[in-house]
């Protein structure tokens, strides 16, 4: 079955190809985020130095990246090299992929390690997306700006020659106004009963100055105990060198014992120059015993809350700190401080943390 799964995308791949109409142009990118921490707890005898990527919240998390794309407007290529999951020392191809386009660009084909986003919602989690899944994605587009979607995924028949890969298929449309707005919405089935997924999201351009988006997903629809909604919203306004701005995330099960988690995070932010800016950001969310939801990705605990307490009562937690970025070129960095109250709750006992941090990002 593996086998076949390779020749299907071959093939899928060299039929892409053979719609092209002139040479590629080809395009190569490099790109990494990593940095360090000192962190000090005062549950803790002694502070300690850890790797964190972009700032307080990314702990253990760095990014070495390499792409090369090549295209022609009717068909192209990508394949991306990187650090696993943002955490694994071993680079893995994360993307290989190809399209083609026919019927004069109203239907798009891709296969391979897919890295689509027409369906998706546009925000932190971009629900609906597909980067990195192994799969076939046709989308359609009968009228400028609209999008309808289908994609199988084939994962499962590399491990699983019973693999229902209709049943775990995504449709989805997306409409999209240059400039004004982009709406996206989805289902995403399952073989499971009360499994499968609905996501849905809402993009605003149309105000100069103004950038806000709002995503929604279901997951586990008509499960009366493990059903959850997530919901994001993200909004920022600039007015001259300042710029406020703010994520905010809720997250509950359709228990009725369930609580809601939630996170609110204020930032603002100075542009000094081109090359330098100042910020200050801000954190009130919640979060139990079994784990915590935090907002640079509001579904953060909730694989742990699902598996051990359900309705738990939610504790406040707080957090500040102020950053510096400088920015030449492709590079940026990016020094800061976060210091975080986290009351006793369960079996977590209170603790202040400050961390000190600094980024590296670079992009080629």
């Amino acid at each position: 079955m593996k086998k076949l799964l390779i020749v299907l995308l071959a093939l899928t791949v060299m039929g892409m190809f053979a719609v092209a109409q002139d040479a590629p142009a080809i395009t190569w990118n490099v790109s990494s985020y990593n940095g360090f921490a000192t962190v000090s707890d005062s549950n803790a005898d002694t502070s300690s130095v850890a790797l964190y990527n972009y700032n307080w919240e990314g702990a253990g998390a760095y990014r070495f990246q390499m792409a090369v794309n090549a295209a022609d407007g009717n068909s192209g290529f990508q394949m991306r090299l990187q650090t696993a999951d943002q955490t694994a020392a071993t680079p893995a191809f994360n993307q290989i992929w190809a399209y083609g386009k026919f019927l004069d660009g109203m239907v798009k084909v891709e296969g391979g390690l897919l890295n689509d986003y027409s369906i998706a919602t546009g925000g932190w989690e971009c629900y609906g997306n597909t980067d990195g899944a192994l799969g076939l994605q046709v989308d359609v587009a009968p009228i400028d700006g609209l999008a309808l979607g289908f994609f199988l995924p084939l994962k499962g028949i590399a491990t699983n020659a019973n693999y229902n890969a209709i049943g775990n298929a995504q449709i989805g449309a997306a409409y999209e106004m240059k400039d004004m707005f982009k709406l996206a919405g989805g289902y995403i089935l399952s073989p499971t009963t009360n499994g499968s997924t609905f996501y849905a999201g809402l993009v605003l351009k149309a105000v100069p100055g103004l950038s806000a988006n709002v995503e929604f997903k279901f997951a586990n629809l008509g499960d009366s105990k493990l059903g959850t909604t997530n919901i994001e919203e993200y909004a920022s306004y600039s007015f001259g060198a300042v710029t406020v701005s703010a994520y905010a995330g809720e997250w509950m099960y359709a228990s009725a014992s369930s609580k809601l988690y939630y996170n609110f995070e204020p930032q603002v932010a100075y542009k000094v120059s081109d090359a330098a800016s100042v910020a200050l950001v801000a954190n009130v969310y919640t979060f139990n015993d079994a784990g915590v939801m935090s907002f640079v990705s509001p579904v953060d605990g909730i694989g742990a809350l699902q598996n051990k307490t359900i309705g738990g009562d939610p504790t406040m937690a707080f957090g500040a700190g102020p950053n510096v970025q400088l920015k030449a070129g492709g590079a940026k960095v990016t020094i800061g401080d976060y210091y975080g109250i986290l009351p006793s709750v369960g079996a977590l006992k209170a603790t202040n943390i400050n961390v000190f941090y600094a980024s590296f990002d670079y992009a080629l």
